[in-house]
């Protein structure tokens, strides 16, 4: 019960080659158009369309490891995001 500190298993992050692009370009662009926002200065359609962007890329990483919960998530995401582009 009691595991060493020195314990090889990190879970997730066991094995840091087998992330894939999708994932990788979800959260770059995600992050990008998270910081275009929080800067306001004035893309707010660009972060919008950044979020678009990751919002494609992490819906096919929740079709490609069915994660259900994670492509809810994603397609609700998707739809504040039309939203907020409709709105800009």
């Amino acid at each position: 019960m009691n595991k060493s500190i020195t314990s090889t298993n990190y879970g997730r992050f066991r094995d840091l080659t087998k992330i894939s692009y999708d994932e990788i370009l979800g959260a770059l662009f995600g992050a990008v158009g998270a910081y275009l926002l929080a800067l306001n200065i004035g893309e707010v359609k660009t972060a919008y369309l950044l979020f678009l962007v990751s919002n494609v890329f992490w819906v096919s990483y929740a079709l490609r490891k069915k994660t259900p919960w994670l492509l809810f998530n994603m397609l609700a995401m998707t739809g504040a995001t039309l939203v907020g582009l409709n709105n800009w």
